[in-house]
């Protein structure tokens, strides 16, 4: 479809409207803002592209995509492409540790249905440890309960609890041969803190489950 001429006379203004997307821009400059500033640091690994400059794009993109449009206009072939009813736009978010993009807005909460994702039940991850590295379920089972330990003190010294892709970590460095204390303490331990009274609380759990 092309893209109908604009309206003539003045465009309708809806300050709430505007005002929200500068928000949803604002917010986009700081994230990238702050993505190149963990860059700088290596805390950031691979390849970084950011967004700077181009936030008017996403923030417009975005609002015509999922309010009572569902369209996207392609300005260069002047077409004006409508979503499919099938259509779903779908972003992941993590409201907890990433002061960095801080809460999302209530008026982009509002344009989703919500689902909450937690860590696998304790069999299943097991499970997924054990089919994803090779190494025998025993051994998957510890690594999933020094990881419960360590999600425990999320909010207590530590920002983020072990997730299932250091456990798959851990696993297959064991599967390689690899001594079980020192592969949990280069990818369970040492990535997850620098404080060292942490690390040696983790430590701990690690040789709780493992003897050196």
């Amino acid at each position: 479809m092309t893209i109908p001429p604009p309206p003539a006379g003045p465009v309708p203004w809806q300050p709430e409207l505007a005002l929200a997307m500068v928000r949803d821009m604002l917010r986009i400059r700081r994230m990238e803002e702050r993505a190149a500033e963990l860059y700088g640091e290596q805390k950031i690994r691979g390849f970084l592209h950011l967004y700077i400059g181009e936030e008017a794009v996403a923030t417009g993109a975005i609002h015509a995509l999922t309010d009572h449009r569902r369209t996207l206009p392609l300005d260069k072939k002047g077409e004006l492409i409508h979503a499919h009813e099938d259509f779903q736009l779908v972003i992941s978010y993590n409201p907890g540790y990433q002061s960095l993009m801080k809460d999302l807005k209530q008026s982009t909460k509002q344009r989703f249905g919500a689902l909450d994702f937690d860590y696998p039940d304790e069999a299943i991850e097991t499970e997924i440890v054990a089919t994803e590295t090779g190494v025998d379920n025993a051994t998957a089972a510890k690594l999933v309960q020094i990881a419960q330990r360590a999600r425990n003190l999320k909010g207590h010294g530590l920002d983020e609890g072990i997730s299932t892709r250091l456990l798959v970590y851990a696993g297959q460095l064991i599967a390689k041969g690899v001594e079980p204390v020192a592969a949990c303490s280069m990818t369970l331990v040492r990535p997850l803190t620098d404080d060292p009274d942490m690390r040696e609380t983790l430590d701990a759990a690690v040789a709780t489950f493992f003897v050196q």
